[in-house]
This record gives structure tokens, sequence and C-alpha cells, in this order.
């Protein structure tokens, strides 16, 4: 195994570190970093590049150490080098930038008494390039390039565009090429800001070089040459991959030293123009040159990277891509968002649709949801939730990233339901490329600012959306051929009145309580709101109805206040098969997920409706109207207990329930969509 470490302790040698490790990991070396060996400091963005380049091994006999940024050895790191490799390795390369053959002579020397053997020097100093000094090597990769099925045109990637130029959206939104633009942080803010979430947009540190190189057909720069690590390796990719180069730079440095680079426009106007009319129609020819007028630069990098494993101590990585066609056809699921049960009720009813000839899924759930994903057949890898025992609040994802990595390994598609596109699940994506498919539910409230999940919509070859009910609920978030609207995902009872008295009866026997009346009461965990009041006061209300049975229904997993279970009328059911018990009630008061709306329109359950209002939840209200202004159920929001008993006495004692139950037979609904989900997940991993 190859050790890589760096001397240096600041972010940007953390950052080359990330940056060499994973690209010495695609060039097919098994390339690894010591736990032990990182710096303190690492950024946010950092810690995911370097997640899955750790390992707990130390380098031992047989095992090549690669130190960067040598030309930093002080005493603190000398010291620390003897403690950890002294006589262990058998071979050292330290790489850095050495001004003088004297600096490079004291190193050896220092090394040398540290490890105890003679290591190799490889200085740095004298390979520049415009000015522009490096302190490592490049080399350049392929990446796993994304499947974009969809995709019809071109993909041109613009490297540091000015995107102040009010022309650039012309060229963003050209058909006859799909963009991505990649700039810095700030940048790209005030282009979302300005423009929304219809462009893909990444900045610098948001992905490792491989992952947006592999995405360019045709690459545009309007950056000069730079000394940064990891712009200069984006480049070398962008190189070995065979991309169209195109140097819109002000001095055109990049045309002026390689004849790979052709010579483009700085303006906005120009440059679509270019693209239109000189670049995309003769790509492939404008390809074909670049590969030809690239071949000893790509030898070189095979040169460089073969240089620093040293064949005697290198093996084949076990991350080196694989061909599309040499893969199983494995999807993996990830239901998410918190307890995420919704989520995997709504995953496992599309999974349960999957042709399993052309599909095989594999789920991965925080344990909230295994027993549910369980009870459909499915298998699941348990994900680690957020806990305030973590030092860092995104400590459990570091991990969670780790897992799906390595579950998808063998993957073709990675299927993820939910609001929020974790890291984990953006990074494993770009890792493998994999066909990414999003299966988004809208109904966002107003106040909610989703310009961060929608940003990350440019990883998903596909996003499966959902529908509502009412067509007044559906909104349109993003547009494009890679949407797929289907009707709502729910699995209608097949319920029948004899079937209804059966379970009314069991539930009797059960719970040794005759009644003429059962109310079912499933107010949600507690994740968005406590709804204790809410419950406490309808299990007072149903205390004095002797003829009533009341079932407070709950997830396995949720907490249920003691005083529930004191009520005489009152019981607590635990279940994951709530839409069955609901199904036989007369009346049932809900909140209004997408599950628990849906489920009760299609299996026509008489139902008042007390929305959820968190920040982060949807448009639960919005849901609950809709039904109430048809006559279809009530509504009710938290605050109002007063109108909830009246709502009660309405349902129970003057027939308004029987009368929406009648209005919801007759009801004409959309088609549910599971197995049209299935269908576009089966698509994509073909």
């Amino acid at each position: 195994m190859i050790f890589f470490e760096t001397i240096g302790t600041g972010p940007e040698s953390i950052d080359s570190l990330a940056v060499l490790v994973h690209q010495m990991r695609l060039a097919g070396y098994d390339a690894a970093i010591a736990a032990d060996s990182i710096p303190p400091g690492a950024s946010l963005y950092q810690q995911y590049d370097l997640a899955h380049l750790i390992t707990e091994a130390s380098p031992g006999e047989g095992d090549r150490l690669v130190l960067i940024d040598a030309h930093q050895l002080n005493d603190a790191a000398l010291v620390d080098l003897r403690r950890r490799h002294g006589d262990k390795t058998q071979s050292c390369l330290a790489v850095g930038r050495f001004e003088t053959t004297q600096s490079e002579i004291g190193a050896r020397a220092k090394l040398s008494y540290v490890l105890g053997y003679d290591p190799e020097i490889d200085s740095t100093a004298q390979k520049r390039s415009n000015g522009a000094s490096l302190d490592l090597p490049v080399i350049g990769v392929c990446g796993n390039r994304p499947n974009r099925a969809a995709r019809k045109v071109p993909a041109v990637l613009l490297f540091d565009p000015n995107i102040e130029d009010p022309n650039l959206k012309h060229v963003a939104t050209s058909r006859q090429f799909d963009v991505i633009i990649l700039t810095s942080g700030k940048k790209k803010q005030e282009w979302i800001a300005r423009n929304g979430n219809s462009v893909p947009i990444y900045h610098y540190g948001e992905l490792l070089p491989a992952h947006i190189s592999a995405m360019a057909d045709v690459f545009v720069t309007f950056h000069g040459i730079s000394s940064n690590y990891r712009v200069r390796s984006l480049i070398a990719n962008v190189i070995a991959e065979g991309a169209a180069l195109v140097d819109c730079s002000e001095k055109l440095e990049h045309a002026s030293e390689s004849k790979c680079f052709i010579q483009g426009p700085s303006d906005a106007v120009g440059l679509q123009s270019h693209l239109k009319g000189d670049i995309v129609p003769n790509l492939e020819a404008i390809r074909a040159t670049v590969r030809h007028e690239t071949q000893g630069v790509v030898a070189e990098y095979a040169r460089v990277s073969a240089h620093l494993a040293d064949h005697a101590h290198a093996t084949a990585a076990q991350v080196a891509p694989s061909a599309p066609g040499s893969r199983p056809q494995r999807v993996v699921i990830v239901p998410t968002n918190g307890v995420g049960l919704g989520h995997a009720q709504r995953t496992s009813l599309i999974a349960s649709k999957l042709d399993r000839d052309r599909a095989t899924p594999v789920f991965a759930a925080f344990p909230s949801c295994i027993r549910l994903i369980n009870t459909f057949g499915f298998d699941a890898m348990p994900l680690v939730g957020r806990s305030g025992h973590h030092e860092q609040a995104h400590a459990n994802d570091l991990v969670n990233y780790l897992r799906l990595h390595a579950l998808s390994r063998e993957a073709s598609t990675l299927v993820f339901d939910g609001g929020y596109v974790f890291d984990s699940i953006y990074r494993t994506v770009l890792d493998h490329g994999l066909n990414a498919v999003w299966v988004r539910r809208g109904m966002w409230q107003k106040r909610q600012n989703n310009s961060l999940p929608l940003d990350r919509e440019k990883i998903f070859g596909r996003v499966i959306v959902p529908m509502e009910a009412f067509e007044e609920l559906n909104h349109v978030y993003s547009s494009g051929n890679h949407i797929r609207e289907v009707g709502p995902i729910v699995e209608p009872l097949d319920f029948d009145e004899p079937r209804r008295e059966s379970v009314r009866a069991k539930l009797s026997e059960k719970f040794e309580k005759p009644f003429d009346k059962l109310v079912v009461t499933m107010l949600g965990g507690g994740v968005a709101a406590k709804r204790s009041v809410q419950i406490q006061a309808i299990c007072g209300m149903m205390e004095a109805r002797a003829d009533v049975l009341h079932l407070v229904v709950v997830w396995p997993t949720s907490t249920v206040e003691p005083t529930t279970f004191a009520w005489e009328n009152t019981r607590v059911v635990k279940t994951h098969h709530a839409s069955v018990i609901a199904a036989a009630s007369d009346l049932y008061i809900s909140a209004v997920g997408y599950n628990s709306f849906h489920e009760a329109l299609y299996n026509a359950v008489p139902t008042v409706f007390i929305p959820q209002t968190g920040a982060f939840m949807d448009d639960q209200a919005a849901r609950a109207q809709a039904a109430a202004e048809r006559g279809l159920a009530a509504m009710v929001m938290p605050q109002d207990v007063m109108t909830l008993r009246k709502e009660i006495e309405t349902f129970l004692d003057d027939g308004r329930s029987g009368e929406i139950r009648e209005r919801l037979i007759d009801l004409s609904l959309p088609q549910p969509g599971n197995r049209a989900a299935a269908s576009a997940i089966e698509e994509m991993v073909e």
C-alpha cells in the first residue's frame, strides 16, 4: 500500500493531499492516508474529500511512504515522523519545493536520521510554468463519468466565467449544449440569487477535481494558469478525458503553452457564437485532435503517478472504476430526512413494483425505518442518525458516507427520497458515477428557502415527482427532460364492508372493549411539533363516550406520553400498519403528511385533519384545506381545541362520518403512480 502524508499543516496542504490521493486511486493505485497523520483543522468539504481515502492502518514493512510539502519540515514534524515510522518503512519519497541543493541535502539527512534509512527526494523547484510554481507533481486521470441518459447535447464546463455578464445566461440556457459552471462560493451564491437553479453550478471546493472533469465534453477556461493544485489537477483531468479545450482567459496563457487549447473569446456573446459555430458542430474532430496532441502529456501523467507509487510497492486500487456494462443491476435506495418513516414507506411501495429481473433493490436507512422496510421484504443497511454526542453536526453523515460508498460500489443506480440531499448522497453518486434518481414530493411551504436542495438536483439524471390528489396542490419547482411526474404513491386497500367489520371485531376482542364507534388518532411522533395537548384533549373527549373505542396509533419507535395510558376508553397501538386500522374507523384524526393524506382519501376514511406546521415540513395546511373545501374532510388548526370538539361531535353524532365516506367512495382520484415510478427507475438502470 502507498501511504501519503503532508508535512504542511495549513488548509492548502490538506487540500492538496486529498486531491493527490484521490487522483492516485483513480490512476489504479492502492493509495491511502493514515488516520493519525492528518493535520487538525480540515474544513467541512475537506473532511468529505478525505473520508473514504483514510485508513486506520499504518505503514509497515514493504509499504511505500510519500511525504508531500517536504520543504516545510521542522522539528515537530520530524519528531512525529520518528514516533510513527522509525525503522518501519522500506521505501520513502519526499516531495517538496527545495529552492537550493543545500536545502534538499539537509532534508534528506534529517529524514534519514528519523526514519533509519535514506529516502528519495523529489524537488519541484524547477517545475514551473509561466511563473505558476508547483509544490506537487500533477497527474491527470479519468473519473467515473456520470450516465446522462437524458442528455442529447454536449456538456460544456465553463471555468471561472464572468457571472456578472448579463449575456452569460443566454449561453447557459442554450439548447445546443448543456452548460455547467465552476466558480467561487461567493459567485455561486450571487448567480443562484439572480438566476435560480436552472443551470448546474459548482464552487471550487464543492467536489474533487475528478468529479467535475468527468462531466465535461467541452472545457472552457476563463482562468489563467494557476499554482493551485486543485485547479491544476482539474485541467490535467480534462486533458486526460479528451475534452475539447477552449482558452478564453485574458492573456490566452493556456493556448500559448499548449496546442491542445483553442483560442476563444472572453465575452459571453462571442463565446456563444464560437461554441455554436465552431466547437459543437466539429466536436468529435476536435476531441480526436486533442487526444492526439495530448498523448505525450497523458503518458507523462502515467510516468509521474508510477514514480510516486514505485511499482515495487503498488497494487491495484480496489476503487478502480469498472465498466458500466459489467455492473450488476443493484439499486441502492435511501429514504431519509430524520425519522424518515414516510419516506421509507413510499420507497418501499415503489421498490415492491420493481421488476426483479431488471433491478435488485437494497436499502440503506435510519434504524427507525428498518423494521418497516423489513415488513415489505427488503433488507436494509443501517445509517447513523444525528446525535448531540457528536462533536460536529455532520459527524453522522460522514459515517453514512463511508457506508453508502461501500454499499454502492457494485451498484448502477441510487434512489433517494427526501427533501434535502445530504453530502453523503451527493458524494456517493459522483464517486461511483451512479445513475441517480430523486423521488421528490413537493408542497414546500412558501416561506421555505429551497435554493440549496434544488441546487443539488444537478446530480440526478431523473427526478420522480409523486403528484398530489388535487391539481392545485401540484407545484413546479424545476423542469427538463429528467422530470417524471407520476400519480400519488399510495397502496389502496381492498377493504369492503365484511373486512371492515372483521377488523373491528378483532380490535374489540384484543382490547376487551365492546364499541359501536371506532376513533383513531394519529398525529405524528412529535418530530415537527409536540401534539400531546391535542392528543390528551381528544382522549378526554372520548372518555365520556362509553360506546367509543379510541386508539392512539403511533409508529413503533415513537415516544408516548405516560398519561395517555391512564384513560379508560383509550388504547395505545404501536404499528406499521396504521392504514388498516384507520380504514376500519368511524373517525380518523390525522396529521396531513403525504402518505396519511392519500391513504385517507383512497381508502375512503372520514377524517379530521390537524396539520403539522413545522418550518421544515411540507404544506400540510394546504392539503387539508383542499380536502375540506371539497367536503371530503374537516380541517382544524392545532390551536383550535374547541373547534376540534365540535367537529368530533358532528362526525360521531350528526352522521357526517357516513356522508363523507360516501363522497369519498364516489370520488374519482388519479391512478396511483407506484408502478410508473418503478418504471422510471428501471429506465435509469438500463
